[in-house]
């Protein structure tokens, strides 16, 4: 191998280890801002799916990030990882936050969750669902928010950990999401 071969293989390794150091980073921060949740949410909810895959109702799958069976029917949360400011409106087809000078930007998460709301309405037809996109990370909203965006701290006066006794109907199409779910990968 010349000169050139080795310098180019060892680039190429360079940029590999580099591009693993950073998806094990976003990996561990996304976990831990998700940790951060979990204590939340097991004092929301008599049970929980999370990072689980269901049918869409239309001959594929759809992703679902928390979805909590409470004793006011289920709550799907869809979690966002960002900090700062957030600029974000219904009708927005971009949303963007700024923090520490730096600008994100990412897709309006709401007709997402529209979708997801509509899978689990398929397995769970008569069981009310509350959805919120949740930002795990501090956020402020300068100009508003859409109803359903919310962070953790706003969610838990939302909906109060009270967890009084599940009606039978909550607990039957409950045990339908759960045969439905797949694990993600």
């Amino acid at each position: 191998m010349n000169d050139t071969h080795y310098m180019m293989a060892l680039a190429a390794l360079i940029t590999l280890v580099v591009i693993g150091v950073l998806i094990v980073l976003g990996i561990r921060r996304r976990r831990a801002n998700a940790r951060g949740l979990q204590p939340l949410i097991r004092n929301l909810a008599h049970d929980t799916l999370i990072n689980i895959v269901i049918s869409d109702g239309n001959q594929g799958e759809i992703y679902l990030y928390h979805l909590l069976l409470t004793h006011r029917g289920l709550l799907l949360l869809d979690t966002i990882d960002a900090a700062g400011n957030v600029f974000a409106g219904d009708r927005m087809d971009t949303w963007s936050a700024t923090h520490k000078g730096k600008r994100i930007n990412f897709r309006n998460p709401i007709p997402a969750l529209a979708d997801r709301v509509s899978a689990v309405k398929v397995l769970a037809p008569t069981v009310p669902i509350e959805s919120f996109v949740v930002f795990t990370a501090n956020v402020q909203f300068p100009k508003g928010h859409p109803e359903n965006v919310t962070t953790v701290a706003k969610l838990l006066e939302t909906v109060p950990p009270d967890l009084p006794p599940l009606s039978e109907e909550f607990n039957t199409q409950w045990a339908a999401i759960k045969a439905a779910a797949s694990p993600s990968f």
